[in-house]
Order: C-alpha cells, then structure tokens, then sequence
C-alpha cells in the first residue's frame, strides 16, 4: 500500500534541515551596498522565507532592519542552517561554534580553501574534521549557494532568483547558475531546487541526488560536472535517480586544457572523460556537451512532454519509511505501471519534419542526420493524405513542405495527418516568416493540435519581432519553442535518446551459467607493480594478456606468422582456443 504522503518521509532525511530549514543564521550578512555578505541577506529577506532569520555580525545591531547578533550562542532558537560568508581563516572557528551550538547545516559560500593552493587546503581540512566531529554536513566551500522556491529561500549573491517549477539543477559552476536562472526567467522555466556545490569537501552529487530522487518538488534533474570526488556513490545515486526521473548530465574538462582549467576552478579531479561516458553509457541519462544543449533539454523537461524514465511511479505515494533507501525506492519504482503516453519500449524516435520553405527543411534534416534521429517513413495511406489537403507542388517527402504562403489550417492538417502515422514518433515545425504568412495564426492553430496528440511536437519560429506573439503562445501553452531549427531538432533528440537509453537500463545480461575460477589478484598486481617498478606506465602486449587472464577475461591472442604453414598452425591453435572459451575454459595465459 504506496498510499502515504513522501513529504514525511523526507522529514526524516538527512538533508531534510537543509533543503527545508525551520530557521537560519547568516555570519557575514552586512549592509555594504553590493557586498556578498548584503546580497545573500537581502535575496533571503526578498524570497519570502517564513522562519526564522539570524544575521550574525558583532559589529552592528541591526542589519537590513533585522537584529544582529553578537555570536550563533546569543540566538534564543535552535538553528538548522548556517550560512557563512566570511574568510575562509575565520571558518574553522566559525564551524566550531555552529557545532557547540547544535548547528547540523551548513553553507559555505566563502573561498579560498583548497583551490587557493596548500594553505588553504589547510584551512579545508580544519573545517571538515571539526564537521566530522560535530555531526556537521556542508554545502561548499567555495560556492553560489542554495535555492528553494517553494521554501522561499534565496542563500545566493546572485542577482535571479529561480520561480517555482519541478526541475533540480546541481551545478559545480556558480556562474552556470546564473546563466541558467537568467534564460530560466526569459523562458519561464521554474525549479524546485537549485545546488551550487562548489568544490564539495563534504556534500556531493550522491548526497544531492540520494534528497532530490525522492522529493515531490521534483520531476527533473540537471547536473553540470567538472568532476567527480566519490565515483561509486556518484554512480549509485545516478543510476538510482535515472530509473525514476529524468536525469541530464553537462560534464566538462573533456580535453586536457579544460580539464586543467576545472581543476583550478574547484579543486576537483576531471579524470578521464572516456571513462565517465562508459559510466554513463548504461545508467540511462541524457548527457549533453554545450549549454545550448542543456537549454534544450530544460525545455523539454519543462514543457508538456516531460519524459518519464521506463520504471516510474508517484513520487509523492510511497510509504513513510524513515530507513527507505534509493535502491529500495527504485526497486518500488519497477512494480509501478508508466505513466507517461511515451512509453520507452514502443518509443523510436522517428522524426516528421513540417515547414513553410524548403531551405530550413533540408537544414533540418541535415541535423536529424547529424545527431543519428530517424527521420519518420510515411505509409501509403499519409501521403494519400497530405495529398489531399497541400498544393500540389508539395516536397512529396520528409521534410514536409506545406509551401510559403501556407495558412493556419494547412499546417493543422499536415501536422495531425503526419502524428497519425504509426511510423512518425514526433514532429519539428518550422514557420519562417513571409508576405503571406500568419504566425501567431500558425501557433494557435499548432497548440489546438497538440492538445489531441501525445507525440511530441517541437517548434521553431525563426525570426525576431514578426514572429515574437506565436512564441509567446507556445510558452504559455508549455510547448518546446527555439529560435534556430538546430534546437529545436536537438530538442527532439533529446527525448529520443532519452527513451533510447531507458531502454538500455532495462536491459539486464543474461545469467551466465559458467562456473568461473576466482581471479588471481596477487599475479595481477606483481604484472603490474613490475611494470610501475620499471617507470613504465604502458603494459606490453604479454603483459596486458596476462592481466585479462588473471581475471579470467577470455581475449583473443595475435600471432605472428612468416609463412603459408605458420598461419595454419596459428589458426588452428587459436580455434582450438575458441573452442575453450566456448566451453566455460579459459586456459592459463
């Protein structure tokens, strides 16, 4: 019986004092115009937050009209959150009384710890064991801050604050933040929560995602990641989150100069990207490479055909379980039907593209081609269709061109005759703007189809002030609008690959049912710390061979033949090796 309300179970959480604080104290909040310190206390004033508001500064009485306080000791209410914006050799001290006092959250906003060189990685380490110590857990140092909409909570110095919606960002960048918040405004995106990790000493991915899998507020998760700090719990959290909502990963440092840049940035090892995007390749997340990117798929997610994973269920329904944790709330998550009209199993991604001039046609083709998207094949019976209601001087193909002077009714027709093909999947329209041409006309008649159908429909204006009033309708009516076509076609990718890639999380390896000899470990590491021995960090081909068969990996042998008879017996040992493999026996390399 999954009929409980969430909300109370994630009072229980560890994160619960963080994300939704009964009160807060705020060291460094000041009254210098445009200071850190000033802006955070005013955007958390501004925000609307209901509990309780502790600036701690001993050098005023009152600071934005509210009373200051000497020390956290002074304040006569317990504190769940603390918020530090003072320099970072103040902090260990800082940390110290929060923990005397009770204190169990903290932000720290300040820099200057282990991205300020040795010092400061000093300073860090300090404030960390005093957090151990005291059962204290930390976002930052080094960072933007938290958002909560709903909560009414602002703790940056950014000057956006984020309207409330049901999609997560988690961002190492605190810039990032901000420009994702400022195109957020202008295209009325909204968020539950919005994390600025900073350079992570104590709070990372895994700890934001292990809250935000579970919180009502939350339909969606974007991550911008310049590093990973724990890979396991990282991938745990991931895999977790991806089963149950949709999760967008923006991962950076992907070449040798940007990963040296991140690490002065915030500390954090890039590693190697090949490695995270294997990591990635099965835990059934989108990942995108630009901002650009990012933005389109914060549209999709924002908009009416936001995609839910292939196990999914109401986050809001399950039972009150103080010990739940995310692989049992995923496995929860695997009983539960679908919700969405997209379902991952029959979902290919076939895309119909419909537009009044055939240039932007092929260009967006051209971009279906270049992201690998399908473009939809139409039955006999939907030409027969499109016949009937376009000029007759039609494109007669995919893309769909329903000629310049196109009026709202043609578009209606063609766009509701191509969703009816089993074999189109969603559709990209484009409206360029001509003499005869009624954009907001095209609009209106565009979102009266959509209504009726559950294929997605992505839409690109192009233009400026002659088209401005159709998008402002798409917007209201929270269909994916773009200004370039490559947007819009890379929108649609993204809920294509999405459902692609929740088909690979469901697909589970068969059982093997070969007995397997244990792995020789100790013959493993001598290879290989003969090898370090030698300052080599390259195994030769023997050497790499005899890794594989320490771990009992089968692999295939190359061997070198001079003539017609040395090939023979080369083939004839190696099928005699296949023949091995095949049987379950993997022969001592």
């Amino acid at each position: 019986n999954f009929d409980f309300n969430l909300g109370e179970l994630l009072k229980t959480h560890y994160l619960a004092p963080l994300f939704e604080p009964r009160s807060i104290a705020i060291f460094g909040a000041s009254e210098r115009k445009n200071s850190v310190g000033e802006v955070v206390f005013r955007n958390l004033l501004s925000a609307g937050f209901d509990g309780g508001i502790y600036p701690i500064n001993p050098k005023r009485d009152t600071i934005q009209g509210q009373k200051a306080y000497r020390c956290i000791g002074d304040v006569d209410d317990a504190v769940d959150l603390s918020v530090v914006i003072t320099p970072a050799p103040t902090i260990p001290a800082i940390a110290q009384e929060c923990g005397e006092n009770g204190v169990k959250m903290m932000i720290i906003i300040s820099a200057g710890f282990r991205e300020a060189g040795i010092e400061g990685r000093k300073i860090e380490d300090e404030v960390v064991r005093i957090a151990k110590d005291y059962g204290i857990r930390f976002i930052g140092p080094n960072c933007l801050g938290l958002i909560r909409p709903r909560e009414g909570i602002n703790l940056t110095f950014g000057n956006s604050n984020a309207s409330p919606g049901n999609l997560a960002l988690v961002s190492q960048s605190g810039a990032i933040c901000t420009a994702i918040l400022d195109w957020a405004e202008e295209n009325d995106v909204g968020f539950s929560t919005v994390i600025s990790t900073g350079i992570a000493a104590d709070l990372d991915f895994g700890d934001y995602l292990d809250f935000l899998v579970s919180d009502p507020q939350t339909d969606s998760i974007l991550l911008y990641i310049e590093g990973i700090q724990d890979a396991r719990k990282f991938m745990t959290g991931l895999k977790a989150a991806a089963r149950i909502k949709p999760v967008i990963v923006l991962k950076v440092g992907r070449h040798d100069a940007g990963a040296a840049a991140s690490m002065s940035h915030t500390g954090a090892l890039v590693g190697s990207d090949a490695t995270f995007s294997a990591a990635l390749s099965r835990s059934g997340v989108i990942r995108v490479e630009t901002v650009s990117e990012m933005f389109s798929a914060a549209k999709c997610l924002s908009s009416r055909y936001h995609p839910t994973p292939a196990m999914s269920f109401d986050a809001r329904k399950i039972s009150p379980m103080s010990s739940m944790t995310i692989p049992e709330i995923t496995s929860i998550s695997s009983g539960l039907p679908v919700s969405s009209s997209l379902n991952p199993s029959t979902y290919n991604g076939r895309l119909a593209i419909i537009t009044n001039g055939g240039g932007p046609g092929v260009m967006a083709a051209d971009k279906a081609t270049d992201l690998g998207i399908d473009l939809a094949e139409f039955s006999e019976d939907t030409y027969a269709a499109l016949n009937q209601v376009l000029p007759s001087v039609w494109s007669h193909g995919n893309p769909v061109d329903v000629i310049g002077e196109a009026p709202p009714s043609r578009y209606h027709d063609a766009i509701d005759i191509c969703l009816r093909d089993p074999g189109c999947d969603g559709a990209v329209v484009i409206l360029t703007p001509q003499a005869m041409t009624n954009p907001e006309g095209v609009a209106e008649a565009v979102v009266e189809i959509a209504s009726r159908h559950s294929k997605p429909i992505i839409t690109s204006w192009m233009g400026g002030a002659q088209v401005e009033s159709g998008r402002a309708l798409f917007k209201r009516a929270k269909i994916p609008t773009c200004r370039t076509l490559e947007s819009a076609v890379e929108a649609f990718g993204f809920i294509a690959t999405y459902h692609k890639n929740q088909k690979l999380l469901l697909q589970t390896p068969a059982q093997s049912s070969r007995k397997h000899d244990p792995p020789d470990v100790e013959g493993a590491r001598m290879i290989i710390e003969s090898a370090l021995s030698k300052k080599r960090t390259v195994l030769t081909e023997p050497e790499a061979y005899a890794i594989l068969g320490a771990f009992r990996i089968p692999s295939l042998r190359s061997s070198i033949a001079r003539s017609p008879s040395e090939a023979l017996i080369c083939a004839s040992n190696q099928t005699n090796r296949n023949e091995d493999l095949e049987r379950g026996h993997f022969p001592q390399i």
